[in-house]
């Protein structure tokens, strides 16, 4: 798989963060795998879980495969009428 320059870094980050000492016990992801595919998406949520299993873990995803890699979800919808507004 080849990857592009923001992946790459956004990749390098997010091992990073994983291979430190101190754990977070917070770890917030904006779109972390939207330019993934459903493979490689994978594999992102399996390390993270496996070297932050304690770890809460909130993901913000236009794809609804996201979901199925966490305990809970919330889903915000428009609602008719109410173009701009959740």
């Amino acid at each position: 798989m080849i990857l592009t320059g923001i992946v790459k870094f956004n990749s390098e980050v997010a091992l990073n963060l994983i291979s430190q000492k101190q754990k977070p016990e917070w770890l917030f992801l904006d779109e972390a795998t939207a330019s993934l595919d459903t493979e490689a998406e994978a594999s992102f949520y399996g390390k993270l879980r496996e070297k932050l299993p304690s770890c809460t873990i909130i993901s913000i995803a236009h794809r609804p495969t996201v979901a199925a890699y966490h305990e809970d979800r919330v889903r915000l919808e428009r609602e008719p009428g109410q173009a701009g507004r959740l």
